[in-house]
């Protein structure tokens, strides 16, 4: 871990695991339920297979208002990469947003994750968050730990465009562009094989955060070579200063 970290300019993270578990308090299960009352989950052309994971019910309503898995709206103005979505996604999306400002507010932090993001600043391999959540909630996140000055300009959430939710490496590439780092020199730490497959696309490296052997071996299977226990792994490996 100390090898990889040594040739590592910038650390990514995922938000809803790496640096915080979000819906906590807030349950997961209950903002996914309120989220499939909306008209946006009202067809059947999509089912869901993770009801109770308000990301899985956000990627059910996109393919069901605006045509398609890949996000890609056939009533979009604007193409792929952003312009207008429909009345009922535009609802969808503002109600979670608001689901995830609450769940900020009472979310736990994930052990090691402040002092490991902490390290990484201090030995200058500037960390950044790339995430399905809304920036509005991480930022929420962020100021209640004191954490935001670690990341100034470099918190990348969902855009306005759907597209814009992972596997697809859009918000990789922004984040890639706020540190000034090359992909072959950057490195995502995830939790799922969506967030490996993520890292594929963009052409960076791969760390896989798994506290329990199920997701540890979810992520091997997933082709992940590298995969930790606990973040204080991490925290060991990037004490040791590193000049890019």
């Amino acid at each position: 871990m100390r090898e990889l970290l040594d040739s590592t300019d910038c650390v990514l993270f995922d938000f809803d695991g790496p640096v915080c578990r979000l819906f906590v308090r807030h349950r997961a299960a209950d903002v996914a339920a309120r989220l499939r009352a909306l008209p946006a989950l009202r067809t059947a052309a999509h089912p869901l297979t993770e009801p109770d994971d308000p990301y899985a019910v956000l990627r059910a309503g996109i393919g069901r208002t605006v045509g398609g898995d890949d996000g890609i709206g056939r009533d979009s103005a604007h193409g792929p990469e952003g312009g207008e979505v429909s009345a009922e996604l535009t609802e969808l999306l503002d109600a979670l947003t608001a689901e995830e400002l609450r769940a900020a507010e009472s979310a736990w932090p994930t052990p090691y994750a402040d002092q490991l993001l902490q390290t990484l600043h201090a030995t200058d391999r500037r960390p950044a968050i790339v995430t399905d959540t809304s920036e509005e909630a991480v930022e929420r996140y962020l100021v209640s730990r004191g954490l935001d000055r670690l990341f100034t300009g470099r918190v990348h959430g969902r855009g306005g465009s759907p597209r814009a939710l992972k596997p697809d490496p859009a918000a990789v590439h922004r984040a890639l562009a706020s540190t000034g780092a090359a992909a072959e020199r950057a490195l995502l730490i995830g939790t799922c094989a969506r967030e490996k497959e993520t890292a594929d696309a963009a052409g960076v490296r791969f760390v896989g955060y798994a506290p329990s052997e199920e997701g540890a071996a979810a992520l091997r299977a997933a082709g992940a070579e590298h995969v930790v226990g606990s973040l204080l792994e991490l925290v060991d490996a990037a004490r040791v200063p590193h000049f890019s």
